[in-house]
């Protein structure tokens, strides 16, 4: 199983000021105490080089990730311009090897987990597990991205900080349309 998260700084922020660098120590400590990760899981973190630069001159990333009994990956993306840019990193699944071919956790920075991560273990080929929140054709949770059908007003819409899945060409094409929805989305979504 990979748990993966996305930290970044957008571009002429400095990353000091970035409040989600401490979040990330506490979402990490939370997954590595709480998840039941074992042999064969890793951690990823999909980050921006500035912000590594931070964490590597600043936190000593090293040491700290020298205690963990799992590995942690950090997987570099382009620096953001905006926030929208940076957020649908998680969905950009083909750019990295490691997420298509094993069952995939996402998880915010803001989530805690408190119990062993398991059932993600469990997904079947070509499933998308996700966390209901809103409507789904509220335009925060999915409304302008993914297409109107009759009969689906009253259905459900999921939410972006928590999903888990294993890849298949469905799961694929989902997340291809997630991101490209959200990047077209002027202004931005409340939550992509």
């Amino acid at each position: 199983m990979i748990v993966y998260t996305v930290l970044f700084t957008l571009v002429g922020k400095d990353p000091a000021e970035n409040r989600y660098v401490e979040m990330f120590y506490i979402w990490l400590s939370h997954v590595l105490k709480n998840g039941g990760l074992v042999t064969g899981d890793k951690i990823c973190v999909l980050i921006d080089k500035p912000t590594i630069d931070f964490l590597n001159a600043d936190f000593n990333i090293g040491f700290i990730l020298s205690m963990c009994r799992v590995p942690i990956e950090f997987w570099l993306i382009h620096q953001p311009n905006t926030a929208s840019e940076g957020m649908v990193q998680k969905y950009n699944i083909e750019e990295y090897p490691a997420i298509v071919s094993d069952c995939s956790l996402y998880l915010d920075l803001d989530i805690v987990v408190k119990a062993p991560l398991t059932p993600v273990r469990e997904l079947i080929p070509n499933t998308l597990a996700v966390v209901v929140e809103g409507n789904l054709y509220n335009d925060d949770y999915g409304g302008k991205v993914l297409p109107r059908e009759p009969g689906k007003e009253s259905y459900p819409g999921f939410s972006a900080a928590l999903f888990a899945f294993s890849v298949g060409e469905t799961v694929r094409e989902f997340m291809r349309c997630v991101k490209g929805g959200c990047l077209a989305q002027d202004p931005p979504f409340y939550t992509v």
